[in-house]
């Protein structure tokens, strides 16, 4: 966050989120109530109720020139207070890419007391995020722990206008959110394959593990991992004697 206080009556803060696309910015116009106050040394108001502004960070292009810059070369924000710019970038700057919405695959599990709600909680908070879409929910799973207790499994899909690594970081944040209590893992992204230290899309441990292709298999029985039916990788998977259906209904709070 950049402040620009000199001028009182003119006092503005800029606000920068990068690795969010121009339209998932733009919807969160409307979503999001600040509150800033901007104070000297000590106690003294130097003003209240300032107009906060979101955008990305330009990066100017060989046939664009920059913005005028403001503090710590932030762009000057523009437009009415309060409001969301989808864009920084100026009139004679070439145009962004077309905003893709991309299906995605994500795994959850949990092994502690209340994991139905645990997993309702986070399909909430993803569907929530702007740039989401929950398309799919499998039914509840049951897998019988080897290495550890018992974990309830189930598969969403996403349809979504996140970039992958930002996805990935939602999903570890949701995570935290939830102290470790629920594991969500990115198992396939259309039209994506990465494997970096961030992220391996498709997550290779799904290809063998029948508490991913079972519910995955149930929710979408044409699915494909990699090229290769989730069907036929789920009658090969080591732990498909281990794993069973909990729920059709659980999303709703239904367990039988």
């Amino acid at each position: 966050m950049t402040i620009d206080a000199p001028s009182v009556p003119d006092t503005q803060v800029s606000m920068r989120i990068d690795g969010v696309d121009d339209a998932v910015l733009a919807s969160l116009s409307g979503h999001i109530h600040i509150d800033v106050m901007v104070r000297r040394d000590g106690d003294e108001t130097v003003a209240d109720d300032v107009p906060v502004h979101f955008g990305h960070h330009w990066t100017p292009t060989a046939s664009a020139s920059a913005p005028e810059s403001g503090v710590d070369g932030m762009p000057q924000p523009t437009g009415e207070s309060g409001s969301v710019r989808s864009s920084n970038r100026p009139e004679n700057a070439e145009p962004a890419e077309p905003v893709i919405s991309r299906r995605a695959v994500v795994a959850m599990g949990s092994r502690v007391p209340g994991a139905e709600e645990r997993l309702r909680a986070a399909v909430v908070t993803l569907d929530a995020t702007p740039g989401n879409q929950v398309e799919g929910i499998s039914p509840l799973y049951h897998a019988a722990g080897i290495d550890g207790p018992d974990e309830s499994r189930a598969v969403i899909e996403l349809s979504t206008r996140l970039a992958p690594h930002t996805l990935v970081g939602l999903l570890r944040s949701v995570e935290v959110g939830h102290e470790g209590a629920v594991t969500l893992r990115l198992v396939d992204m259309e039209g994506v394959s990465v494997d970096d230290d961030t992220c391996t899309i498709p997550w290779p441990p799904a290809r063998r593990s029948a508490a991913v292709l079972a519910p995955w298999f149930d929710m979408d029985p044409d699915a494909t991992y990699d090229g290769t039916p989730v069907s036929f990788l789920l009658a090969g998977a080591p732990d498909a004697d281990a794993v069973g259906i909990q729920s059709d209904h659980w999303i709703i709070g239904e367990t039988r």
